[in-house]
């Protein structure tokens, strides 16, 4: 049976090229890289979003929140055997005010709100690897991506420790992103090799849980 792998992240699982501003191609993407290696055996779901949280609400798109949205991605997509959460560094913008803590918090209210859907929707419950994020880069603030500041980079350094915390809580697997990706020119997303290195990566720990 072909095993489903949803992956649930931001812009760096979209794919935005740090040089161009404009998206990676597909095969280029760290999702297309992961489907190459793992084969037919699996399908891959790529559900990348630019400037999603985990949970907190972007008064100019409200589908940017991905507690409010995972219903309807489960729903589009169910049964699922392992969901990929690669989020936090949004969380981590200015306009949220918001710390490593409160953002692993959030991860864990999500984490549970994908549980407590499936239980209501009577489907099996999927595995779950929660990934924190590449760390921001030291540019950040000469960036154009002026919502993230030094303070957010800070911030973000904490989260890997944050989330590994929650992992265990919550019994799912954890993995640093930052262990072998980093943003580019922009300070903020992935180079086209950390999308190589971070599919190879996925695809080792895809393998660990699910074979």
């Amino acid at each position: 049976m072909i095993k489903s792998i949803l992956c649930l992240g931001d812009s760096n699982t979209y794919g935005v090229d740090p040089s161009t501003g404009s998206r990676f191609p597909r095969e280029e993407r760290w999702t297309g890289i992961l489907q190459r290696i793992l084969g037919d055996g699996y399908y891959v779901i790529e559900e990348g979003y630019n400037s999603r949280t985990t949970s907190f609400n972007d008064a100019s798109d409200e589908m940017r929140s991905a507690i409010r949205m995972i219903p309807f991605i489960l729903k589009t997509h169910s049964p699922i055997d392992l969901v990929l959460i690669m989020l936090g560094t949004n969380d981590l913008k200015t306009q949220y005010s918001v710390s490593a803590k409160v953002s692993a918090y959030a991860m864990k209210k999500l984490v549970e709100s994908i549980r407590k859907w499936c239980r209501a929707e009577e489907v099996d419950i999927p595995q779950v690897l929660i990934i924190s994020p590449i760390m921001i880069g030291d540019g950040i603030e000469e960036s154009i991506y002026w919502e993230n500041d030094k303070t957010s980079m800070l911030e973000a350094e904490k989260l890997p420790a944050e989330y590994e915390r929650v992992a265990d809580m919550l019994g799912c697997s954890f993995f640093p992103a930052s262990s072998v990706a980093e943003p580019g020119e922009d300070s903020l997303h992935m180079t086209k090799d950390s999308h190589q290195r971070f599919a190879e990566a996925m695809a080792v720990e895809i393998r660990r849980i699910l074979d």
